[in-house]
């Protein structure tokens, strides 16, 4: 997993961007197919995380051929 210049933050809101993981092509077929639950595991760390530290938190998901980009809002 490369991640060079993935993660920039601006007061409550993140963006990381994970190029090459091994579970690209996964989440684009199941976000492609409108799944609830996408196999996403990066963002669920970054998710885990956040709720083990007592923060609520939101996310989007953006897929391209060669990267997921997240971008969390710190609620």
């Amino acid at each position: 997993m490369a991640v060079g210049k993935a993660l920039r933050w601006n007061a409550d809101v993140w963006q990381v961007k994970i190029e090459g993981s091994a579970t690209q092509w996964g989440v684009q077929a199941l976000a492609s197919r409108r799944a609830p639950l996408l196999s996403d595991f990066a963002a669920l760390a970054v998710g885990g995380y956040l709720l083990a530290s007592n923060r609520k938190a939101s996310h989007k998901l953006r897929c391209s051929d060669t990267s997921t980009e997240q971008l969390w809002t710190i609620v």
